[in-house]
């Protein structure tokens, strides 16, 4: 599934906050990557930070399952501050 998307799914279902972040250097199994300014690189890692309620966290992965394959999922609880 393309990010932009996922990222237009997770509106649709009305999750409360989306971010995309695009990595410039990593590595990992693949090997090293880095990508300088003059370059565009798609093997570099994307990280999407969704912002929501557990349970309706929890109900999106259960639905995008068969769509995230291959991908790496973290869940962090966070405390707002505001």
């Amino acid at each position: 599934m393309a990010v932009e998307r996922l990222v237009e799914l997770l509106r649709e279902k009305g999750i409360m906050g989306a971010t995309v972040l695009k990595a410039i250097m990593g590595y990992g199994i693949t090997g090293y990557r880095f990508e300088g300014i003059e370059v565009l690189s798609h093997s570099l890692p994307l990280l999407v930070e969704v912002l929501e309620e557990e349970s309706k966290v929890m109900n999106l992965l259960e639905s995008l399952k068969e769509h995230l394959k291959g991908c790496f999922i973290t869940l962090k609880e966070v405390e707002l501050c505001f």
